[in-house]
């Protein structure tokens, strides 16, 4: 296997294979687009302008295994969008294909392989690209004259481009029609130079389009005037610099228009092809007015938006250091804490209290920038969530396909920004949850129409954020969990007591258990009963919970929520008295928190001491008894309670004191005791005592233990 080395400019290397992967990773919806809605130019253009620049990248460092493939799936986009080839399957399963062997190839690159690591079937691929079969050719010189008034058609109403769409979906369907000729084939060199470079900047061009320029160019050179041929020499050094590598870039587009104006010969002809061509066109009675600001030639405009519209300007930053930063930040805001107590000290005595009140304003301006300071260094962490969802259309396309279903995939919240760490966290549990509502939850359509439903089952994915959580939302109109089935495999594999009582939402939770699954044949895709016990194991390490609601025959959704972020260490803590030790709890595991008196509490079977608190049983525990193994007085007149979600239920914590609400960093602890697992870690609070962070999953535990 080939190896390519460039120690010598690492940084290229990293921008081309973000940019790549980051391109790639939003083409598996676009192609699941192109297949349901033949005819439509969009989903199509958007896929060949992603591999057509790949292409030109890959060639340009030497990447010629990346750039060939990128180069027959071009061709082949390029076919389907003339009306050559059907957006079929058998054409969507090829690309597709082509689309995961790119990605294959780019993960590669990063240890410095070039080669495919199958090079016959990488070869296969190539050919079964390559023989594809077209549409009869009759129709396509009329298709081909379709995309050249569809390249330009922006000034077109909507109704009009919507008849456009119709005729191409009729031609490709007809595939005989007469050929109406080339429509430029009158109107000079310069005015097919002028067509077609208006053609490439559309998106709307095929890789025969650099051979087509460069002739054109060369009979401009021969018939060129002594000044023209100056600035045609000039365009034939530019194109021959740029495009063997880059292809047709906005740099080499704008090069070539912006020296067309200049040209003496054939102006007649530019002009008659810009007015044709033009996205700008405007009403008949201007045509003799003087040339405005806003009315200059289409080159000379389109050279001043690419350097006006360049977009914002980025920077590459390594994770690590964004992260050590924010870990500096966190020592930001112990430092407030400090203050804030010292502030308290100066306030009870009266001789140093006019400091003091300076003091406050000071640590106030202090704590706003610290925050300031947090957000947007969390900021910086944040991703689009669009790529985690685009990949879910084409996995329920593929389940569908195998399993002989119709299913529609509808996104929502695709332009949230979550923090990076989530997108890797979803990952696998999205992808298992998807795959499952695909195969097991959506009916078969004859099955579907027998329930009085459409054949075409609906999986609907959609994130939304609060102030502290990320929610991600999955839900299927099929034929819902079969909640007896789940019971029955449950007592057969000895993790369900039979006859006793059980709540549906407890029968439910046992599809998170390994093992458990309804269905009746084990697939390539599913039916161990392997997968839902990671999902939720991955989801609750991170803080977070997984809910499931299902209702026979409408459907099944499913809810996962965790933290904005799981990589930093500051969080919100709520502090509590224990003993004579200040405790944290996360603030996003606190319900409520009220005082009980000894008749509140009741002894139950299995669970111990218990209290009823709207409508919920609650395990009550002592924080002195769990924490400090000491005996706990359960007599007290009072009892101050905090209610926490443990491990998706509800338990109450007895505790001497609440403290209040304060931001703290999370800080590891080496050399712990035995006996204190419940113990995540330790706070240092302001006035240089340390709070230990309880771990409150951990709690569920010692329920009647």
């Amino acid at each position: 296997m080939s190896a390519f080395d460039l120690s010598a400019d690492p940084e290229l290397l990293a921008g081309f294979l973000d940019e790549a992967k980051e391109s790639l990773d939003g083409l598996d919806r676009r192609f699941v687009e192109m297949e349901a809605r033949p005819g439509d130019l969009e989903p199509v253009n958007a896929i060949f302008r992603a591999v057509h620049s790949l292409k030109g990248n890959a060639a340009f460092f030497g990447f010629m295994a990346v750039k060939n493939l990128a180069h027959d799936l071009e061709n082949v986009l390029d076919q389907v969008r003339k009306g050559h080839m059907p957006a079929s399957r058998q054409v969507t399963d090829a690309l597709l294909e082509g689309l995961d062997v790119l990605r294959v190839l780019v993960a590669g690159l990063k240890s410095g392989a070039i080669d495919p690591p199958d090079q016959a079937g990488f070869d296969l691929l190539l050919t079964r690209l390559r023989d594809l079969p077209t549409q009869t050719a009759g129709s396509s010189s009329v298709l081909a004259d379709l995309v050249l008034v569809e390249a330009n058609s922006a000034h077109l109403p909507d109704d009009a481009k919507a008849a456009l769409a119709r005729i191409r979906q009729a031609l490709i369907a007809s595939g005989g029609q007469k050929s109406h000729g080339d429509p430029l084939a009158e109107i000079g060199p310069l005015g097919r130079l002028t067509a077609v470079i208006d053609a490439v900047a559309a998106g709307r061009v095929d890789d025969g389009a650099g051979t087509e320029v460069a002739r054109i160019l060369a009979d401009l050179k021969s018939h060129a005037s002594p000044d023209d041929a100056v600035i045609v020499a000039e365009m034939i050094e530019g194109f021959n610099a740029f495009h063997p590598t880059v292809g047709f870039d906005s740099l080499l587009i704008s090069y070539l228009r912006e020296r067309i104006p200049k040209l003496k010969q054939e102006t007649a002809v530019v002009s008659a092809v810009s007015a044709l061509t033009s996205t700008n066109r405007r009403p008949r009675s201007e045509d003799t007015s003087p040339r405005s600001e806003g009315s200059r030639p289409r080159s000379e405009a389109t050279s001043r938006e690419a350097k006006t519209e360049s977009g914002p300007k980025s920077m590459r930053v390594a994770e690590a250091t964004v992260d050590a930063f924010l870990d500096q930040v966190g020592e930001l805001l112990v430092v407030g804490d400090m203050y804030a107590h010292l502030h308290k000290r100066l306030a009870a005595d009266p001789d140093t209290r006019p400091m003091a009140k300076s003091l406050r304003r000071a640590n106030e301006t202090f704590a706003t920038v610290s925050n300031r300071l947090q957000r947007g260094i969390m900021a910086l962490r944040q991703v689009p969530i669009r790529p985690l969802l685009n990949k879910v259309p084409r996995l329920v396309r593929d389940v569908a396909q195998f399993r002989g279903k119709d299913i529609l995939v509808v996104l929502e919240g695709e332009d949230l920004v979550v923090d990076k760490s989530l997108i890797e966290l979803l990952d696998a549990p999205l992808t298992h949850i998807a795959r499952n509502a695909a195969d097991h939850g959506i009916e078969a359509p004859v099955a579907r129409e027998a329930a009085g439903k459409p054949a075409q089952g609906l999986v609907r994915i959609s994130a939304a954020t609060t102030d502290r959580m990320v929610t991600i939302t999955i839900a299927d109109d099929g034929k819902g969990i079969d909640l007896a089935a789940i019971r029955n495999k449950a007592e057969s594999l000895g993790i369900a007591q039979p006859g006793i009582a059980m709540s549906e939402q407890d029968i439910v939770d046992f599809i998170f258990a390994p093992g458990v699954s309804t269905a009746k044949e084990v697939t390539e895709i599913s039916g161990r009963g392997v997968g839902m016990d990671v999902v939720r194991r991955a989801i609750d390490e991170s803080g977070g919970g997984i809910q499931v609601a299902t209702v026979a025959g409408q459907g099944t959704t499913i809810t996962i929520r965790i933290p904005k972020s799981v990589t930093t260490q500051i969080m919100p803590g709520y502090l509590v008295k224990i003993g004579n030790r200040i405790f944290a709890i996360p603030l996003e595991r606190v319900l409520e928190t009220f005082k009980a008196i000894p008749g509140d509490l009741q002894r139950v079977v299995g669970r111990g001491r218990c209290i009823q608190r709207r409508g919920d049983l609650m395990p009550v525990l002592s924080g002195i008894e769990v924490l400090n193994r000491q005996g706990h007085d359960w007599d007290q007149r009072s009892q101050v309670l905090v209610a926490v979600s443990a491990n998706r239920r509800k338990l109450a914590l007895v505790v001497d004191g609440v403290l209040g609400v304060q931001k703290v960093v999370l800080r590891p602890m080496a050399g712990l005791p035995s006996g204190a697992e419940l113990i995540t870690g330790s706070a240092l609070l302001g006035d240089g005592s340390l709070a230990l962070v309880l771990d409150v999953d951990l709690f569920q535990n010692e329920v009647a233990a």
